[in-house]
């Protein structure tokens, strides 16, 4: 009986000893973890967009790709999630026209110029996700989810010169649209102390119907007078960025 009662005790300090280390073990690793993930920081974002037109956009808009630019910044939502929480703002130009011509005006000649210019400003909230934010990997891939607006924006200008008089028409059109989709992207290090990033990404946008006026309609019809088109489709896009990502101290 005294034999099993000491064995019975040494098994047990022998377990609790066995428990202890094990726990200790765990800390350790889990420490060791969370030393290695990023410090959570706000970052900040600038790169160069294209957007190419799909469906309905691409068959209506004389372009096959529309040029601009992005900025956002992203808050990390938790230290042990690796989800961040962004706002995105930019500016894609549409295209640019000039036209030159000579009416008759009142009998006499006057010189006519047509400046038409369009582009879109943006507005999205982003939801990105990082599986692997961890300070080891310099290669970091990522999921993104974006809802917002899109503005679209046509500036029209027609200016007549005659007899040292000059007449300007100006109209300005806006089409607001909600736009979402989503996306992957990736971003790599190129500094010493995870400050730094080159990110690349692509994401499928899908929008609403908007109005908007295609520059290379505008024209001047016969010398006498001009013409101008507006457009209408749902603007379904895929968008491509390339540029600089930086972790703010």
């Amino acid at each position: 009986m005294k034999k099993l009662f000491l064995f019975s005790l040494i098994s047990a300090f022998s377990y609790a000893a066995y428990a202890q280390d094990e726990t200790v073990r765990y800390v350790a690793a889990k420490n060791s973890i969370d030393s290695d993930r990023i410090e959570e920081k706000v970052s900040l974002e600038l790169g160069l967009n294209i957007s190419s037109p799909l469906g309905d956009y691409k068959n209506t808009y004389s372009k096959d790709a529309i040029y601009g630019g992005r900025m956002a910044a992203f808050i990390p939502l938790t230290k042990f999630v690796p989800v961040d929480l962004g706002v995105s703002l930019g500016m894609d130009f549409m295209g640019y026209q000039e036209l030159s011509d000579k009416v008759i005006k009142d009998g006499y000649e006057a010189d006519l110029k047509i400046r038409t210019s369009g582009f879109i400003v943006p507005f999205h909230f982003v939801v990105r996700y990082y599986p692997f934010k961890i300070k080891p990997v310099k290669f970091q891939p990522y999921l993104e989810g974006i809802i917002g607006t899109d503005m679209h924006v046509v500036s029209h200008t027609i200016t007549t010169s005659q007899l040292f008089v000059e007449t300007i028409e100006e109209e300005v059109y806006s089409s607001n649209v909600l736009t979402y989709g989503g996306g992957l992207g990736a971003k790599y290090r190129i500094s010493k102390h995870n400050l730094l990033y080159l990110n690349a990404k692509a994401n499928y946008l899908i929008g609403g119907e908007a109005t908007y006026l295609d520059p290379a309609l505008v024209v001047a019809a016969n010398g006498k007078t001009y013409k101008k088109y507006y457009k209408e489709s749902k603007t379904e896009n895929i968008q491509f960025l390339i540029g600089l990502h930086l972790m703010i101290e």
